[in-house]
């Protein structure tokens, strides 16, 4: 929903006009139809002033709005949540296909750049920084800790996709290889290749598991 169910009085949201039932449409002039869109670039924006167009009562309304900077959760916040009101079981298959086609979108686009150095590997992020994400978004609510729940199974499932060797997606590499070839790659071959992937696997997850260690406790 892209609908707003509460402006938290005496906070930003509030203080700048938004009211319940307005439709936040556009976000300094790029469109938004989730939720999801509304707080990211909500979060990404403390302290600079954001131009949101709400449509109420049929019209459209341009409200300025500056997002107060939150200190435990490092984000910005305006104080506001969404409508309630579910959708029907039509609308609910829709929004969940827009959404999931909006995170895999958004996660392709940073694998990209992430190759290309755009994103450096710091980026990253492992066991411990997911469960401090968790904990943020259950902080912030249901809605945010589900939201975040869907977001992280389907970074997952993408990345159990890709062909390194120990996911599945290697797996359908060598299938694909054996169709070419006509006949089964050497099964000691292809475990010992899966035994390495494995072991490089594990070895980046301690790393990032110690960096994240570091970054929170510093």
């Amino acid at each position: 929903s892209n609908v707003v169910g509460q402006a938290l009085p005496g906070k930003p949201a509030d203080e700048a006009g938004i009211r319940q039932g307005d439709r936040i449409v556009e976000i300094n002039g790029r469109k938004v139809e989730t939720w999801e869109q509304i707080t990211n670039s909500i979060h990404k924006n403390p302290g600079k002033e954001v131009q949101l167009t709400v449509v109420r009562n049929g019209a459209g309304k341009k409200i300025e709005v500056t997002p107060v900077y939150d200190e435990k959760n490092k984000i910005g916040l305006i104080g506001m949540h969404p409508s309630t009101n579910r959708p029907g079981f039509i609308g609910a298959v829709k929004l969940g296909t827009v959404q999931t086609y909006q995170t895999l979108a958004l996660t392709l686009d940073f694998l990209g750049k992430m190759f290309t150095k755009e994103v450096p590997l710091g980026e990253l992020g492992g066991p411990v920084r997911i469960t401090s994400e968790l904990g943020k978004a259950a902080e912030m609510g249901p809605f945010y800790l589900l939201s975040f729940a869907g977001f992280l199974n389907i970074q997952i499932g993408l990345f159990n996709l890709l062909p390194i060797p120990a996911l599945d997606g290697s797996r359908i590499v060598f299938l694909a290889f054996e169709g070419l070839r006509g006949r089964p790659v050497d099964p000691t071959k292809e475990n010992f290749i899966h035994l390495v992937g494995l072991g490089l696997l594990l070895l980046l997850i301690v790393v990032i598991t110690y960096r994240d260690i570091v970054q929170i406790l510093s």
